[in-house]
């Protein structure tokens, strides 16, 4: 355009014109610079060739090349400089399908990129659907986000990018198509828009946030069969309105994180880390999502979140699912709740020491599923004393701890019985967990498995301790016993100078954890020393669980 520009005004320089004439040319210049400037700006220096294929058949590749730059220019255009894509990009033709190539395939450099495209003659939408959905993958740098589980949700953005586009360009080649006879193949561009938006395949009736509970679990987990580009249009075809009234919206995607958290936590990552500017767009999709980007207020880093049954605050989690999935008896459960408040007791239970220890505490019988969204957390570990409140029933009570993060195993205790009383545990949280699980397992016998989570907290901002680490010494007076005398003085050492050694997990503090470990020690020598055999007072209860 700008060699043509200067030829032109040279050309028109040599000869003499009527003012008319003048008038005219001074007209189709003004036009032509105002052109030059927008093309200059829209692709910085992004630099667009397409390689020779007979396989496009009767496209031209100067054609192929104009077109290709039109779609680019409607996104370059929308872009701020600091995310306009510079560099030089190779369109080719690719008989496997429309693909935009990772610099690691071809040898890339940082500034270069390649497309391929599956188009055989001049089927210009096809060629702008393509390389539209492609370009949106630069974009998204794609090339940082390979083989990520949230690679459904980068394929959705970008089946919403080829539809914009395509709608963008059949108003703006009213006023300047690539080549002045396309003029009227903008009303072709409409149409094939709009087969797209009405296919039956892509409509559907809920909301973004009815198809994310639908299908996000199974996009993950690359399901196979779950995912097609028609269902994942599903949902992107309803973000349509937020970039069609913005488009600038573009340069959020130029800013997609390269989490792999599930879509409530990768959400609130992509609306803290994007430009100002860009956080409307970004939380208008977290609204169609049903995603909540209100932050939740951060406490003590000693104190934690407690997990809990019934106590909602914002300091405190609670479960997710159903009661029938957590409650693993049909009497209810009873709980401590942080603020000290013990709620009714079930109508059987079996009680236990440390219930006016612990700060708060869970009752409950395996088996047991109980899950907690922690995606607005940016937890590192949790931990948790167990205590088996009838033990002796039988000699069958036992359990398993089992932990998930995001549906995946990170953490199984060994079987817990008679001798386990008490017993701490404590394991790291992977990053990025959206929803924690705990699975009490009752190891296949149902009877007598009553237990209690002592102080269930999440953590995070230091590193876990081995707290549950049989060798850990909490004999504090150095007596040769663990009692309440070493009890009383880690509980002194919490708020006094003390001539001992109070730190028994080493972590710099004399804490809360050190008194639940001490206790939980001392509890321990007490089980050891007292007979073998525990007196429980049986109940109808009990007959009812072992025949049930």
């Amino acid at each position: 355009m700008q060699e043509f520009l200067i030829h032109f005004i040279k050309s028109f320089a040599t000869k003499h014109y009527s003012f008319r004439t003048m008038k005219n040319f001074l007209r189709v210049l003004t036009f032509l610079v105002a052109i030059t400037l927008a093309t200059t700006t829209a692709f910085a220096d992004l630099e667009i060739t397409v390689k020779p294929d007979a396989r496009w058949g009767t496209a031209p590749t100067s054609n192929i090349k104009a077109l290709c730059e039109n779609v680019a220019l409607h996104f370059q255009e929308q872009l701020r400089d600091e995310h306009k894509i510079n560099g030089t990009l190779t369109v080719v033709y690719y008989a496997d399908g429309p693909i935009a190539f990772y610099k690691s395939y071809f040898g890339g450099a940082p500034d270069e990129y390649r497309i391929g495209l599956t188009v055989t003659d001049t089927y210009w939408s096809q060629f702008a659907y393509q390389f539209g959905h492609e370009f949106c993958h630069l974009m998204q740098n794609h090339d940082e986000t390979k083989n990520s589980p949230n690679d459904y949700f980068e394929e959705a953005i970008c089946q919403l990018a080829n539809l914009w586009v395509i709608k963008r360009m059949a108003e703006t080649w009213e006023d300047r198509p690539p080549y002045a006879n396309w003029r009227n193949y903008r009303h072709s561009l409409k149409s094939y828009a709009d087969t797209l938006i009405n296919k039956a395949s892509v409509q559907y009736a809920g909301t973004g946030a009815d198809w994310l509970q639908e299908w996000e679990d199974r996009m993950r987990s690359k399901e196979p069969g779950a995912f097609n580009y028609q269902r994942v249009s599903q949902l992107s075809y309803k973000f349509l309105p937020i970039f069609e009234d913005n488009p600038k919206a573009w340069n959020a995607v130029r800013q997609m994180p390269t989490s792999t958290a599930k879509m409530p936590q990768y959400i609130r990552e992509w609306y803290n880390t994007v430009d100002t500017e860009d956080k409307p767009v970004v939380a208008a999709i977290a609204e169609e999502m049903g995603i909540s980007l209100t932050p939740v207020a951060t406490p003590d880093i000693t104190a934690g979140h407690p997990l809990t049954f019934t106590y909602a605050t914002a300091d405190s989690l609670i479960p997710i699912n159903k009661i029938n999935e957590w409650d693993g008896w049909y009497n209810g459960i009873w709980e401590k709740t942080p603020d000290g408040t013990i709620n009714a007791k079930p109508g059987a239970y079996f009680d236990f020491a440390e219930k006016n220890d612990w700060d708060h505490w869970m009752y409950c019988h395996a088996p047991s599923l109980i899950a907690y969204d922690i995606s607005q957390g940016q937890y590192t570990h949790f931990g948790t004393y167990i205590a088996l409140t009838n033990p002796g029933c039988n000699d069958g009570a036992s359990m398993q701890f089992i932990a998930h993060a995001d549906g995946i195993e990170i953490y199984r205790s060994p079987e817990l019985g008679r001798d386990d009383y008490g017993t701490y545990i404590e394991f790291t949280i992977p990053d990025g967990t959206s929803i924690f699980g705990i699975e009490i397992s009752d190891l296949g016998n149902k009877a007598c498995d009553h237990y209690v989570l002592g102080n269930p907290k999440l953590f995070y901002g230091y590193e876990t301790t081995p707290t549950h680490d049989i060798t850990i010494n909490a004999d504090v007076n150095n007596d040769g016993y663990v009692d309440l005398f070493d009890v009383l003085i880690v509980r002194s050492g919490m708020q006094n100078a003390v001539t001992y050694d109070t730190d028994i997990n080493n972590d710099g503090i004399t804490d809360e954890i050190d008194l639940l470990i001490v206790k939980a020690k001392a509890v321990e020598a007490i089980v050891a020393a007292a007979p073998r055999k525990r007196k429980v007072k049986l109940t109808t209860w009990g007959s009812m669980k072992i025949e049930r």
